[in-house]
């Protein structure tokens, strides 16, 4: 991160953290897009909150994500060599167009039917 942040600070709206919740939904509805390098999400719930401000998203094939966005959203997780996650991660950002839209529709009124037919399936 420390690298990121030297060589790249120009190029983002933040990296890291954000303190205040108010300034970190204005900064995501300020955005093109979002990357996550996560190596542990159970949810992917920032992400979530990223796509729902209108961000569109990149992030690993693993954990969460493949179950959240299309294969053209995510890249080659290695996060034993991040030098080659790194690359994986510049070849979709120089490729912006394949990229597919996303619509983070999470909403109860969304959701209630397949979580009522999942819970049935295992009363």
């Amino acid at each position: 991160m420390p690298a990121i942040k030297r060589d790249h600070a120009d190029q983002g709206l933040t990296l890291g953290y954000v303190d205040k919740r108010q300034e970190y939904i204005k900064i995501l509805q300020q955005a093109d897009g979002v990357l996550s390098t996560a190596d542990h999400d159970f949810q992917g719930i920032a992400m979530l909150e990223a796509v729902a401000c209108g961000c569109q998203p990149l992030a690993p094939n693993r954990l969460v994500y493949p179950d959240l966005y299309p294969l053209e959203n995510l890249f080659a997780a290695t996060p034993e060599d991040p030098e080659q996650q790194a690359r994986a991660i510049l070849d979709k950002l120089l490729k912006p167009a394949d990229l597919q839209p996303v619509q983070a529709n999470m909403t109860w009124s969304h959701c209630e039917a397949q979580y009522r037919q999942w819970i049935q399936q295992w009363l």
